[in-house]
């Protein structure tokens, strides 16, 4: 579909222009859009990840205070649980979004590995303060559990509370999909199966129904279960969250924060003007560049460059230690420079633009 000139002048307007009659504009007058941090914590947690997703505390709101988490997303044993708003998944990874700093914050907690990882964070400061965040939100929710396991008082009572609740939240039946793998042995691997059945559905009676001494307990659980209210969910979805709580004995004491690093800068800024994406591709590609066009699939042309500038490796904080950097340009002149170092971002920006700029006229639509 064909973009009207109003929206690509409202498109370019969100992002610097940085080509302009004398040039191109200096790399230091542009500011990072977001930066990704990978956080290591004090401590791998290898068991009881099923009953820490269980207890993180997640309400669905129309608006969020400072710190609250409003979606919960954890694929473990071949299936995947959200609290929350639906979103995408990470293998290995619980992912964690709450609200911070006027929006949302994305992280991907690596439990096993012991790294969290920020992505999007507005400066290197909200990162940490992001990555503090999300280890108070896992001692809380090991704080729970903990309590469930060693206050036996506290414990008897919850059994008491969630049978009650068992007992009285079992709502009409409904039609459900449910999904399985078929163990198969060719070579497609296991199947998927999807099918529609008919099972007790789930309606949690409201807090001032519950009996007086159950209120404080439930009104805890409902914390943690407030996703269960908000659309179709089989009755056993309960039955196998309050299991899941009760399962596991001890969890970590004091998850923290042992250090934070960058691991890649993102700049976010526009040429000024529409470009023929095969043209520059081509004339980039002469010029000795790493150009990839996959036009049947992708709108942008992607150049990838390792700036010749020395640099200590041991600074970043990433898998890939080759100073890789990625330059994305889109059809109406928008651009996205990804890179592990500002200075190794400033060199290879003033080298690529510089070329760029002296074929505008070429590649200019």
């Amino acid at each position: 579909m064909k973009k009207s000139k109003k929206l690509i002048k409202n498109e370019r307007s969100n992002k610097p222009v940085i080509f302009n009659d004398n040039g191109i504009k200096d790399f230091d007058e542009l500011k990072a859009s977001s930066v990704v941090m990978i956080a290591y914590a004090s401590e791998k947690i290898k068991e009881g990840l099923a009953a820490l997703y269980c207890a993180i505390s997640c309400q669905l709101k129309e608006k969020y205070e400072e710190g609250e988490v409003h979606s919960v997303r954890w694929e473990g044993s071949g299936q995947k649980f959200t609290k929350g708003y639906p979103g995408g998944f990470f293998p290995n990874a619980m992912i964690i979004d709450l609200w911070m700093y006027q929006r949302n914050q994305h992280t991907k907690v690596f439990l096993k590995k012991g790294t969290i990882q920020l992505c999007g964070m507005p400066t290197k400061e909200a990162g940490e303060k992001i990555a503090n965040r999300i280890t108070e939100i896992i001692n809380q929710a090991s704080e729970y559990i903990n309590k469930l396991s060693t206050d036996i008082a506290y414990r008897q009572q919850f059994q008491e509370a969630s049978s009650w609740l068992i007992d009285n939240s079992l709502g009409p039946e409904g039609d459900i999909i449910e999904s399985f793998f078929l163990k198969n042995d060719s070579e497609f691997g296991n199947m998927k199966i999807c099918k529609k059945v008919t099972v007790p559905l789930l309606k949690l009676p409201a807090i001032n129904s519950v009996p007086e001494k159950f209120k404080d307990i439930l009104k805890d659980l409902y914390d943690r279960c407030d996703d269960l209210e908000c659309s179709i969910v089989p009755h056993k979805a309960l039955i196998a969250r309050i299991n899941s709580l009760l399962s596991y004995s001890k969890m970590v004491d004091n998850y923290h924060v042992t250090n934070v690093g960058i691991c890649s800068f993102i700049y976010d800024y526009n040429i000024g003007m529409m470009i023929d994406r095969y043209t520059m591709e081509q004339k980039m590609k002469s010029l000795g560049y790493d150009t990839y066009y996959p036009n049947d699939c992708s709108s942008y042309v992607l150049i990838h460059i390792i700036s010749n500038l020395k640099f200590n490796v041991d600074e970043l904080v990433r898998k890939d230690k080759s100073g890789l950097e990625k330059f994305k340009f889109y059809p109406f002149g928008a651009v996205r420079h990804t890179g592990p170092s500002i200075d190794l971002m400033r060199d290879s920006y003033t080298k690529i633009m510089n070329d760029l700029y002296k074929m505008r006229d070429q590649i200019k639509i």
